[in-house]
């Protein structure tokens, strides 16, 4: 039924001036109707009941009111959408925020193997500099912007991760060069700190040199081991320098470094010590060649306290196994050779390769044994002797599961790692001729550079390659 918006003032005048609606001088009133229960019978009938009460509503309200009503209604509809937005883009840039501060605390770990495609043969460049062709150690720059090679002529070579382009040569000690300031002997170990604030190259003269990266210009040498240093690592978030130089005497020694103070912290004795690796405020884990340990060292200023990790399951342990189940264990001769390379996966995971061909996994703290392994992962030239081709380098992005491994039968292998490091997997290979003596991704994971000889870094127990 229509209805009329009438203003309220006229209809008092009307009501007024109608004498009709008077008696006995008192203004008529309408009866209130009673209401009675009805019963609902359908729907129409209650829409009917509802429109009829909006009706009633509508009658006490001037057109301003309604106006201004449904204004307010179209505002906090508004407002409400508005705000659902505000939360999610709140709730978006909270996730960001957290996964970034992940990162820079180095707690974000990214599963990015799958990612990952062979290169083209225009994705390879190779650069040469070395007479000798024995490349014995490399290192990126945090910005990946420069890369630094170690040679067995003494040389440290600057190259352009862009270009491929030489920018800088410090030459070894030579009856030529007199007046360098380089290494008396074979290059072994380099390192970049994590700003890229100092490099540090260590060799068979025993010394350490300090180095500006953007220059190449010598900073300090420092001096304490008593035999070649083989494996240099700076800690990610500070200047503190950890090295391993070789055994000698039946003991080798790990020193620590304070390059804000040119200074020594601590040194350390092991049986053996063949390579070491850090992380951002991680304790430091060695490699103990020969004797087939890992060993994650927790530095005090009191004491030093070790945990051994044994790469070999057939002996006795701790966890009182059984003879018999280690025998049949499918990694009771995992790393029963020396272990000769060592690198953090994150800070609960590392991975190792040895000279049986085999790469392990490790768990730390909780597990004493691998927790995933690879047999013969380099198959080897001579396929009737894979075990010949030991890991002489390994890899790995850092917090992510992708890691590389290289050996000397002509390639470089990358590598997924399962759900929980519980195994891995073989993505693909890059056919590589030569020792691949060091291997180094950069810190985004967009290249990985290899040091590639036609020797052994650290001896000639193989025939060297013509090419």
């Amino acid at each position: 039924m229509p209805f009329f918006l009438v203003d309220k003032k006229k209809n008092n005048r009307k009501r007024k001036a109608d004498g009709k609606s008077r008696k006995n001088g008192m203004p008529k009133t309408k009866k209130s109707k009673k209401v009675e229960d009805e019963e609902i019978t359908s729907e129409s009938e209650h829409e009917s009941d509802h429109v009829e009460r909006k009706q009633v509503e509508s009658d006490d309200e001037t057109p301003e009111e309604i106006r201004k009503r449904a204004a307010e209604k179209l505002l906090a509809q508004k407002a409400a959408a508005l705000k659902e937005k505000d939360n999610e883009d709140n709730d978006q840039l909270s996730a960001q925020l957290r996964q970034e501060h992940r990162e820079r605390i180095g707690r974000q770990f990214k599963h990015i193997a799958d990612l990952y495609e062979p290169p083209k043969e225009e994705d390879i460049r190779w650069c040469r500099w070395c007479k000798l062709d024995v490349v014995t150690c490399i290192t990126v720059m945090p910005d990946g912007s420069a890369i630094f090679t170690g040679s067995k002529d003494g040389s440290i070579v600057k190259w352009s991760s862009v270009t491929g382009e030489k920018l800088h040569v410090v030459h070894g000690i030579r009856k030529k060069h007199s007046q360098s300031t380089g290494h008396d002997g074979a290059v072994l170990a380099l390192a970049v700190s994590y700003n890229g604030k100092f490099l540090a190259s260590g060799g068979k003269d025993t010394n350490i040199y300090v180095w500006n990266p953007k220059d190449c210009q010598l900073i300090h040498t420092l001096n304490g081991h008593r035999s070649a240093i083989i494996s240099l690592v700076f800690r990610d978030d500070s200047h503190d320098l950890f090295s391993c130089s070789q055994r000698i005497s039946n003991s080798a020694l790990m020193k620590i470094w304070n390059l804000d103070e040119m200074a020594i912290m601590d040194t350390i004795s092991a049986p053996d010590l063949a390579a070491v690796d850090c992380l951002k405020g991680n304790k430091p884990i060695t490699a103990c060649g020969r004797d087939s340990n890992i060993i994650v060292w927790k530095l005090d200023k009191n004491d030093n306290v070790s945990a051994t990790y044994s790469g070999r399951r057939d002996q006795q342990n701790s966890n009182n196994i059984s003879s018999k189940k280690v025998q049949n264990s499918p990694t009771s001769l995992i790393h029963c050779a020396a272990i000769d390379c060592i690198r953090y996966i994150d800070d609960q995971h590392a991975i190792s390769g040895a000279c049986d061909n085999s790469l392990a996994v490790w768990k730390l703290p909780k597990s004493r044994y691998p927790v995933a392994t690879v047999r013969n992962a380099h198959d080897g030239r001579d396929s009737s002797k894979p075990s010949e081709s030991w890991i002489t380098s390994v890899a790995s992005v850092r917090r992510s599961d992708l890691v590389a491994s290289g050996s000397h039968d002509g390639f470089v292998k990358f590598w997924k790692c399962g759900d929980d490091f519980r195994s891995i997997n073989l993505l693909f290979s890059v056919p590589v001729d030569g020792f691949i003596n060091g291997l180094e991704f950069s810190s985004k994971g967009n290249f990985i550079v290899a040091a590639v000889g036609k020797q052994q870094r650290l001896g000639r127990w193989i025939p060297s390659f013509k090419n």
